[in-house]
């Protein structure tokens, strides 16, 4: 039962994790080049996709993960 345990234990403890991520977009306007950055930080794995989703709409932004 003990193992058992254990393993729940880690399971949950794994899925819970948060990361860091970043959202880069770099705009070009009259040969000039641009990028701007937006850190997020302590997200879990629905909330990533969530925002990744919203960066990644423009083919100008990158979504990466620190």
């Amino acid at each position: 039962m003990k193992k058992v345990s254990l393993v729940a234990v880690a399971v949950f403890a794994l899925s819970s994790c948060t990361k860091d991520y970043t959202c880069t977009c770099t705009v070009e306007v009259l040969g000039v080049s641009s990028s701007s950055s937006v850190d997020y930080e302590g997200l879990s794995k629905s909330e990533a996709e969530d925002v990744e989703d919203l960066c990644t709409i423009s083919s100008d932004c990158t979504w990466t993960e620190q």
